[in-house]
């Protein structure tokens, strides 16, 4: 079974009202990786570089980069088999880009 995960340059749809922490919890409380290694949400969210700190901030007090991290975790935290990225060496920075790569070559932990 195909499973499509679309990284779209300006993300749509991102609730500014909502917790960073609950909005990625809306699609798993934990991530399985194929290994068998299990990841908290929280966990998660640090792999991804936010800082327990902002978990229960509001997405509207995020900045434009944390948006599109935020945005990239979602759609990964849904395990889709195929990730279509558009043009994400200009949506993302370096640190995301490499926690991006990690993640895909499974070596992402907290």
């Amino acid at each position: 079974t195909v499973k499509l995960a679309y990284f779209q340059q300006l993300p749509d749809n991102l609730p500014e009202d909502k917790r960073v922490i609950t909005y990625i919890q809306e699609v798993a409380d934990e991530f399985v990786y194929s290994d068998g290694r299990k990841l908290s949400a929280s966990q998660m969210l640090e792999t991804f570089l936010f800082d327990r700190q902002t978990h229960g901030q509001f997405i509207g007090k995020l900045s434009g980069g944390e948006k599109k991290r935020l945005y990239l975790l979602k759609l990964l935290m849904s395990r889709p088999n195929v990730l279509f990225l558009d043009e994400p060496t200009n949506d993302l920075d370096i640190d995301t880009l490499t926690v991006l790569e990690d993640y895909l070559q499974g070596r992402s932990s907290p």
